[in-house]
């Protein structure tokens, strides 16, 4: 791991932190859960914070640096890609964003992702990112374009409906 690399790990449920930071912990890193974050000596190197709360995402993609998106290294079918995104980070993910194809798709097109095979590619990946700093921005202002382009998807789907509604009511 990137000597300036701390991880933030948000577990889907929340029940689980406590074994993901065992994991970690078990591994060789030094990991701690958020909730017990006001116990830790200030200025103490941790490597893992483990989030064991929900609503937090959004949060902290904004203080990253780089975003891993979970859910992406088995065909479990990822998870959003565009929370990371628009807060112009650089994205990472794995090759299991089934349920994301397309917007997938659009960010690696457009330079705003990277997908990593496995935990070496990420590691090889973050690293360039963080060493990196020009790159990482660009691949940000990227992400975000991908982001802006694909705003107002709910107000398309919308009118699209209410078009094939109207046209619907008039055979009738």
């Amino acid at each position: 791991m990137h000597k300036n690399l701390m991880m933030i790990i948000a577990p889907r449920d929340p029940k689980c932190s406590a074994s993901v930071r065992q994991l970690f912990q078990s591994s060789g890193f030094l990991a701690v859960l958020m909730s017990e974050l006001d116990h830790v000596p200030r200025g103490k190197r941790m490597d893992v914070i483990v989030i064991d709360a929900i609503g937090l995402l959004s949060q902290l993609y904004a203080l990253a640096d780089v975003a891993f998106v979970g859910g992406s290294l088995i065909p479990f079918g990822g998870h959003n890609p565009l929370e990371p995104a628009v807060f112009s980070k650089p994205i990472l993910f794995g090759p299991g964003m089934t349920n994301f194809t397309q917007i997938a798709n659009m960010l690696l097109n457009a330079g705003g992702a990277i997908q990593v095979a496995d935990a070496e590619n990420f590691s090889k990946a973050a690293t360039t990112l963080i060493e990196d700093r020009e790159a990482s921005r660009k691949m940000g202002r990227h992400a975000l374009d991908v982001f802006n382009a694909n705003r107002g998807a709910l107000e398309k789907t919308l009118k699209e409906i209410e078009q094939h509604y109207v046209g619907y009511q008039k055979k009738n």
